[in-house]
């Protein structure tokens, strides 16, 4: 798959509410006109600044947003938005092949953020599988942040 690397230093952030646990999501863009209309993107996981999990492309395993038929990234930012808004809820899977499940609770005065993974086991005790507290704040700059990644492609 050709990325192009500068993409790769675009980083959306969610911190948990005690800031022990942070969330990192890159879009990357692809050059290889074979996936033109798509983006790939990485997730990474920190515990206390030190890298967690990893959640990014492989030779085996390619991840993927659609970009131009039903945009994935606007439909992320719009549920967050919404379910903070309405103090509902909001889910997301990709469309390609589904690699995780984005769950954001907005019920309660702490969000809850779960993300499940489809074909990929995390470590024991890994806390977003459970869920994890963040502040209304922090998630609502988070959507921002993703949105003004999506408009630089």
């Amino acid at each position: 798959m050709g990325t192009d690397n500068s993409a790769d230093e675009a980083v959306a952030h969610l911190c948990s509410r005690d800031n022990s646990l942070e969330l990192k999501f890159s879009p990357i863009k692809l050059n290889d006109p074979q996936h033109k209309g798509w983006i790939s993107y990485r997730i990474q996981f920190l515990r206390l600044g030190e890298r967690e999990f990893v959640l990014e492309s492989t030779r085996d395993m390619p991840l993927f947003l659609d970009a131009t038929i039903q945009p994935e990234i606007p439909i992320i930012c719009n549920g967050i938005w919404t379910a903070l808004q309405n103090n509902g809820c909001f889910e997301f899977e990709p469309l390609d092949d589904r690699d995780f499940c984005l769950s954001v609770a907005c019920e309660h005065e702490f969000p809850t953020v779960t993300i499940n993974f489809a074909d990929v086991i995390p470590p024991p005790d890994f806390p977003w599988t459970k869920g994890v507290e963040v502040t209304r704040e922090s998630l609502m700059r988070f959507a921002k942040q993703v949105e003004n990644l999506y408009e630089l492609f």
